[in-house]
């Protein structure tokens, strides 16, 4: 969500804020949208995605909030599917943000990260071993996604703030 907000507020084009956490979806929470319909409601029934995007408040960011489905989310989630429907997307946006869920959460993460033009990788403080993140990591670049950094998120000062700046 920060991401696509600072991309937007850069005025350099429209942006699209893709929910495709479809287990845990929280774009529509955080921009308070309607979560349906959205990405699933779009793969699901095959209409045209311009349908469930919705304008948030942020000038030149759009969202398209996860949606609900009661179908399996690898069959939803098909590569020629997703392909097709991210080359829409591209036409009519300057960037594509994409909220993937965690990659241990869904095994068709990483195959949607292949289709991405660039991957950032969060991992949250104090709660992600190096271990796992860095198996994530190998399984990313093992698969050819385009891995282009890794942002650590949540992280906590135990430190007083002006012992940070004296530093």
């Amino acid at each position: 969500a920060n991401l696509a907000t600072t991309l937007a507020r850069l005025g350099q084009g429209d942006v699209l804020l893709v929910d495709a956490n479809l287990g845990h979806p929280s774009v529509h929470e955080t921009f308070k949208t309607k979560l349906s319909p959205g990405l699933a409601d779009t793969l699901t029934n095959g209409s045209n995605n311009g349908d469930a995007v919705t304008p948030s408040q942020v000038h030149n960011l759009h969202i398209l909030s996860a949606g609900t489905t009661k179908r399996n989310l690898s069959e939803i989630f098909g590569p020629d599917q997703l392909r097709k429907l991210l080359n829409s997307m591209k036409k009519n946006y300057r960037f594509v943000v994409l909220d993937l869920p965690a990659v241990n959460e869904a095994s068709w993460a990483i195959r949607l990260a292949r289709l991405c033009d660039g991957v950032c990788l969060v991992v949250e403080a104090e709660r992600s071993r190096w271990e796992v993140v860095d198996r994530v990591r190998e399984q990313l670049v093992r698969s050819n996604a385009n891995l282009l950094g890794v942002v650590l998120n949540k992280r906590k000062l135990h430190i007083p703030q002006w012992l940070y700046r004296t530093l």
